[in-house]
């Protein structure tokens, strides 16, 4: 009986400590945010503004952050020049992001990832549309406003490939959201 105490107080006490050590960015995480993304499409400005959702798993070792994540967005971002508008409808991607806990509730963070996107060209008599592929670079902070709340700020960069009568382009992109950490 004696062993079963002493076996069950140690598992208690691991736990516990283990538990202490766990960081507020570990596990999975979902939530919203809103966009502004400013760039180029087939020489024409585009700009405008949008939301989205986005989702995925973190993980600290020590103050360092590993983190893997699914978004998608909405925009309404146009722009148009010589008769010719230019939309971006949506985008969606998965990306990968890696930082250091500035403090329990602080975390500063870089973004690596791929993002597929759908533009829309029109002019008075033809509309085209195509799906771009595009590496997203960028930096971001997010911090604890509650126990399980934080919001995060972001800046990105993605390069845009296209084919046939997109050609490349890049859209800089700001993300403001707000997430629950279950």
């Amino acid at each position: 009986m004696k062993k079963y105490l002493l076996a069950s107080v140690a598992l208690a006490l691991s736990l516990g400590v283990a538990h202490a050590g766990d960081s507020k960015f570990d596990g999975v995480y979902g939530g919203v945010n809103a966009t502004y993304g400013s760039g180029k499409s087939t020489d024409v400005d585009v700009d405008g503004f949008g939301g989205g959702a986005f989702g995925g798993y973190g993980k600290t070792f020590g103050n360092w952050y590993v983190g893997g994540e699914l978004n998608a967005d909405f925009s309404k971002a146009d722009g148009k020049e010589g008769g010719v508008t230019v939309e971006k409808k949506y985008s969606y991607g998965i990306a990968a992001r890696a930082g250091y806990l500035l403090n329990d509730k602080i975390l500063g963070y870089g973004v690596v990832g791929w993002e597929r996107g759908k533009f829309e060209a029109k002019d008075a008599t033809d509309k085209v549309s195509e799906e771009l592929n595009g590496i997203r670079v960028g930096l971001g902070v997010e911090t604890f406003v509650q126990k399980n709340i934080s919001l995060r700020g972001e800046l990105n960069y993605i390069d845009w490939k296209g084919k046939d009568d997109f050609g490349n382009g890049h859209e800089y992109r700001a993300n403001v959201g707000v997430a629950y950490h279950f």
